[in-house]
């Protein structure tokens, strides 16, 4: 995974990218953001267009988490779920083992997952790409367009194609 190989009790991702310039070579459980553990798992305002080989159980942002309970450092039980909102993956399912909440989510595959509740809808990489990606995934907010796959903006007009410039 680029971001959490293993996880429990709870992982929240919020506003994070990991895209196609980022390359991931697995053996196992597989993904963008979290690949293996029991956590529940929240995702928003976020992106998995990574280029991933190899492995099992591979999915753009969520590989082989499972459902349980955990017990927090309150001493709190969390009972595990995966939710994803405002978000969208390449290649790969968004979650490739369980069902899960969805809205306002994108993907380039068909989802083998069931929702618990809402819907992921399906529509192609050149769709996601460009000037008129958001206006194929009118749903995302927070992201901007660029000549590839959409960024996360933080600051600007929503919809703006960013110059490719970054601060020095």
């Amino acid at each position: 995974a680029a971001l959490v190989g293993f996880g429990q009790v709870k992982v929240s991702f919020s506003k994070c990218m990991v895209d196609e310039t980022v390359n991931i070579t697995g053996s196992g459980d597989t993904a963008g953001f979290i690949a293996y553990g029991t956590p529940a798992v929240y995702i928003d305002s976020c992106a998995g267009a990574a280029n991933i080989t190899g492995g099992s159980n591979v999915a753009s942002l969520i590989g082989d988490c499972w459902y349980g309970t955990n017990t927090a450092a309150d001493g709190s039980t969390v009972y595990t779920k995966h939710v994803i909102n405002n978000s969208y993956g390449v290649g790969y399912r968004l979650d490739a083992k369980l069902d899960y909440e969805a809205s306002n989510s994108y993907t380039t595959v068909d989802e083998t997952r069931a929702f618990t509740t809402g819907e992921v809808v399906k529509i192609s990489a050149d769709a996601m790409k460009g000037a008129d990606a958001l206006k194929n995934m009118p749903e995302l907010d927070f992201f901007g367009t660029t000549e590839s796959y959409p960024v996360i903006y933080q600051q600007g007009t929503k919809g703006a194609v960013w110059s490719g410039s970054v601060a020095a």
